[in-house]
Parts: structure tokens; C-alpha cells; sequence
């Protein structure tokens, strides 16, 4: 069987395999401890437990790069707006009162998967 279990496509964490006991018999998953994910094998036993580390870890490896704009504006506050090159989904972080104290620089880098599409955020 293979062991490695890769992080997850959606957030990044990690993830194990197991068997969940039902009155019609195991069934072999493989579930994200922080999110939840799951993907679920087919077989019983080993066999399932195989097919699905198999399928977790065969979706394909994604990448995006954040475009990063911002805009200001006196009633809204800082706008900075993230936009994943893969999926085109916008992520947008307010700052409060245009106050530089309280606006957080490096969101872009603690961006590590993209929310909708789950690619990886790489640096442009």
C-alpha cells in the first residue's frame, strides 16, 4: 500500500487513512484532519484502504498566482483584493478607517491554497 498521504487540496493540512465501521460493512476513506475532506475508496480492507490513498493523492498538483490591487476609499476603508490566476475567484481584506496600523502587509503570503479552487499560491 502506499503510505505517504499527501496535504490537502483544499487547505493544506493533513490527512489520514482509516476504516469506518458501518452495519453493512468498512468502508476505506482517506479525511482531512483540519478541514474534513474526504475521499473514499473502493474495496474492503486493505484493498479499499488502497484505492482511496490511491485517488487522494492522484489529483493534480495546481498552482495559482495571486494578482494583488488595492484601492482606497474613505467610507470602506483599505480594499486589497486577491485574485487566483487559476480559478479567477477574488478574496477581498479590508483595512479599518485607512489606519496603516491596523492593516495586516502580508496576507498574500499567509494565502497558502486558494479558498475556491484549492491550487497552491505561489509567489508572481
Amino acid at each position: 500500500m502506499e503510505t505517504e498521504i499527501r496535504a490537502c487540496p483544499f487547505c493544506g493540512g493533513e490527512a489520514h487513512a482509516a476504516l469506518a465501521a458501518y452495519a453493512s460493512g468498512a468502508t476505506a476513506h482517506v479525511v482531512c484532519d483540519a478541514c474534513g475532506a474526504k475521499v473514499y475508496g473502493y474495496g474492503r480492507g486493505e484493498r479499499g484502504l488502497r484505492d482511496a490513498v490511491e485517488r487522494w493523492n492522484r489529483r493534480a498538483e495546481r498552482t495559482c498566482e495571486q494578482r494583488r490591487t488595492r484601492r482606497t476609499c474613505r467610507d470602506v476603508g483599505g480594499l486589497d483584493k486577491f485574485v487566483c490566476s487559476e480559478c479567477g475567484a477574488s478574496l477581498y481584506m479590508l483595512g479599518m478607517y485607512d489606519d496603516p496600523t491596523y492593516w495586516v502587509d502580508d496576507v498574500a503570503a499567509a494565502l497558502e491554497y486558494c479558498p475556491n479552487c484549492g491550487a497552491k499560491v505561489v509567489d508572481e
